[in-house]
């Protein structure tokens, strides 16, 4: 101590002397672990001084008796520091990039010259305590592996087995390299460093010791080449790999149980995993020699398996269903099981939340033994049924946790159980076919199907509003078309007992006046013919409206078959053909009468003035616009020349007059003798339109 004391003064003079000008500049070792990213990332300088705890071609560490801090140098700058000395150190803080935030130095200054610490010897398990940081110790131990740093391939990690305890050394690869330091395993090494704490993902406590010089690691006692020749074990205890024959009593995932002629239950942790012995083959292991809470131990075992059938398996010595444990006192009740032959008859369930789910459990008694079947081959491992009685012997293990957190006892767990062989498993009652999983699954199928039957009642239920909802309408419409064919009934009889009747007295006497007059006054004459002429249409028009209330050509759905109603009347003996591709209920009424009167009145013209056999009527509905055609095979006539009012012939000029109210317009084709062809466009709205 009065060494550290010592130094800390110097280092606090050197800093006094070489703090720089810069009030940027980082000047107390205490301040760095405070840094930020920002700093890191600006290049911040330092200007540093301390006591050398590690000097290595390119990297050194230095402290000030309460925190040390590591600084990386070029190679060589580091060859006249040595651990002891008081050094004042300058360079830049480095932001490196994925974390990797360090500190590079520029230049190294000798300020006083000290013989580096003489290295105290130390128990391994005293590594750890907080007096041990950052001194200089000599710690001897079996030498059991050299592995390279996963992370930084600079470093090399050695693990030492003493007595009671393990620790872990670090050496830089450049002096110390990985196939020498390979060939000392096995062998009782000293070794000197200094100890650090383990920091960031290492682990979460613990102290390890830093070898930094080159002839810091020496062998006290070389081990055997042969692993296997190794001595065996003794009663008492040694740090070095030891030997040991047997009979393997059972296996399990990472451990295996051996009887000796010492030892009736020796657990052995093989370092390959997974293994390939199993119950009954004869071995030989080489491994650690520790001491666990009941007894000896091997970890770290090498093994030679020679296989062979198990004989002799010995029957349970103890019946766990008439002779349960006290767990009132664990430990007593651990100390006489351990590894002892034992039998428990009850029901298998799942491990506890938790648990590893792949554990299975048997209760008995309101006691859990967890079964570990992972020796056993993967075709055996399904011997155990959830939910069933089932009688199981194997050895019984006390479990413990060993590395406790946070009380640093042994936590007892429970017990295990470790099947030998597929015949220590037997079941006793099969599972009731009503599992707890069945139950699941048919509550689940029950859910899904009330969910399906409630959707379908919902969708039947909809289904229903709406089809009596249609239902509804449609009455309705069947009432107001019974009201329209009422009242078109009605208009029918009023208009044939009046008007028509009225029309065809007016015609009488103006046929009369037109014979009485018998051609004397050439004027009158001719005024006579065109009001008999006009007579005559206004009565087949008459007609016509009268077929038309009657026959109710106005209520068919279709508009192919309101067309046929429509013209049947007009056709004579002339055959005519009908495709009108758009549904009635796409027009409105007035629409539809102004569309039946316009085809009734062309068809009616074919047959009547063109003689027409043969007549086609198609027509179309696209973008609200309605075209249609009436084409006829008459005698055809001059379109210059087609007859108006003045001769007597209002149709057309009807037709025109209709079509205006819908921004329509008429085209016609034809010459004589080679028939007609009518082309109509009209707005499916009605609204102001013109003609063509």
């Amino acid at each position: 101590m009065s060494f550290i004391v010592s130094a800390i003064s110097l280092c606090l003079a050197a800093a006094s002397v070489a703090t720089p000008g810069d009030h940027n500049c980082v000047t107390n070792i205490l301040d760095i672990p405070g840094l930020a990213k920002t700093d890191y990332a600006a290049g911040r300088p330092f200007s540093l001084s301390g006591v050398v705890l590690i000097s290595t071609p390119w990297w050194i560490d230095i402290t000030n008796g309460e925190h040390h801090e590591g600084f990386e140098c070029a190679d060589g700058m580091t060859k006249d520091a040595h651990v002891g000395d008081v050094v004042h150190v300058e360079g830049n803080l480095y932001d490196g990039g994925v974390g990797r935030e360090t500190r590079i130095c520029r230049r190294i200054e000798v300020v006083e010259r000290r013989q580096a610490p003489k290295a105290v010897p130390i128990e391994a398990k005293k590594l750890s305590d907080a007096e041990s940081l950052y001194r200089r110790v000599k710690v001897t131990g079996a030498l059991t592996s050299v592995n390279r740093d996963e992370f930084d391939k600079r470093f090399n990690w050695l693990v030492f087995t003493t007595r009671d305890e393990t620790f872990c050394a670090a050496v830089f690869d450049q002096q110390h390299d990985v196939s020498k330091l390979r060939g000392m395993v096995n062998s009782v090494v000293e070794a000197e460093g200094t100890v650090l704490p383990f920091l960031f993902f290492r682990k979460a406590s613990g102290s390890f010791v830093m070898i930094a010089g080159d002839d810091d690691i020496r062998v006290v006692r070389t081990g055997t080449v042969d692993h296997l020749d190794a001595p065996t074990v003794p009663r008492a205890l040694d740090i070095m790999r030891q030997h040991m024959r047997g009979t393997v009593l059972a296996a399990c995932g990472n451990r295996f149980f051996i009887r000796t002629t010492e030892h009736p239950c020796l657990p052995v942790y093989p370092t390959d995993i997974p293994f390939t012995v199993k119950t009954g083959d004869k071995v030989s292991v080489s491994g650690y020699a520790t001491s666990g809470p009941f007894g000896l131990q091997l970890f770290g075992a090498l093994v030679k398996a020679t296989p062979r059938p198990p004989v002799g398996i010995l029957p349970a010595e103890i019946d766990l269903a008439k002779s349960p444990p006290d767990l009132r006192n664990p430990y007593k009740a651990a100390r006489e099981l351990y590894g002892r032959v034992v039998r428990v008859t009850g029901v298998t369930q799942l491990a506890d939340q938790g648990e590893s789910d792949a554990i299975p459990v048997i209760v008995s008694q309101e006691r859990h033994y967890r079964i570990d079947v992972s020796g056993l081959p993967k075709t055996d491992q399904k011997l155990i049924s959830m939910s069933a009685v089932m009688e199981v012997t194997g050895i019984c293990l006390p479990e413990y946790e060993l590395h406790p957190a946070a009380t640093g006892l042994y936590h007892f767990r429970g017990f295990t159980i470790v099947p030998r062989l597929d015949s220590d498993i037997r079941t006793i009652k099969s599972p009731p076919w009503w599992t707890a999983g069945r139950m699941f699954v048919v509550i689940l199928v029950l859910g899904v199907v009330v969910i399906i039957v409630l959707a379908w009642n919902r969708m039947l239920r909809k289904l229903s509003e709406r089809r009596g909802q249609q239902l509804y309408r449609e009455q309705i419409e069947h009432e107001r078309a019974s009201l329209k064919i009422e009242e078109r009934t009605r208009l029918a009889i009023e208009l044939h007992d009046s008007i028509s009747q009225t029309l065809t007295g007016v015609a009488m006497h103006v046929e009369s006046a037109s014979r009485a007059n018998g051609g004397a006054n050439a004027a009158v004459d001719k005024f006579l013919q065109t009001g008999i002429w006009m007579l005559s249409s206004c009565r087949r028009e008459l007609k016509s409206c009268l077929w038309d209330l009657h026959r109710r050509t106005f209520e068919e759905k279709d508009m192919t078959e309101a067309i046929i109603r429509t013209i049947e009347p007009h056709k004579g003996n002339a055959a005519v053909t009908v495709r009108f591709n758009v549904a009635r209920s796409l027009f409105t009424e007035p629409v539809t009468h102004a569309i039946l009167r316009i085809i009734r009145e062309l068809v009616s013209n074919a047959v009547r003035h063109g003689h027409a056999t043969h007549v086609q009527v198609a027509g179309e509905l696209r973008d609200g616009v309605v075209r249609f055609s009436v084409r006829d095979n008459g005698c055809g006539f001059d379109v210059s020349r087609t007859p108006g009012p003045s001769q007597g012939h209002f149709g057309l000029s009807g037709i025109r007059e209709r079509l205006r109210q819908y921004g329509g317009n008429i085209k016609m084709e034809s010459a004589v003798g080679k028939g007609t062809k009518t082309t109509v466009t009209m707005n499916a709205i009605e609204a102001k339109g013109h003609e063509e």
